[in-house]
C-alpha cells in the first residue's frame, strides 16, 4: 500500500503543482482507540463507525503541524 501511496502522492504533485508531504501514519487508529478508551466516549459511542479514524486523522494533523516548528 505505501508504494502506491507514493504513486498517488506523484500524480497529485504533478496535477496540482503542489508538495505533498509524506507522514507516517502507521499505528494511529490503534493510538486513538486507546485514547478514546482511556478518556473517550462511552461505550456504545467507541463503536460509532469513524470516531476512531476521525481522531486518528486529527492525530496525524496535529503531528505534522506540530512539526513545522
Amino acid at each position: 500500500m505505501a508504494e502506491e501511496a507514493r504513486k498517488f502522492g506523484r500524480r497529485l504533485a504533478e496535477a496540482t503543482g503542489l508538495e505533498i508531504v509524506e507522514w507516517d501514519e502507521r499505528l494511529t487508529t490503534e493510538g486513538a482507540r486507546r485514547t478514546m478508551l482511556g478518556t473517550g466516549p462511552k461505550r456504545g459511542r467507541r463503536r460509532e463507525k469513524g470516531g476512531a479514524d476521525r481522531l486518528a486523522a486529527a492525530m496525524v494533523l496535529r503531528a505534522y503541524l506540530a512539526s513545522l516548528g
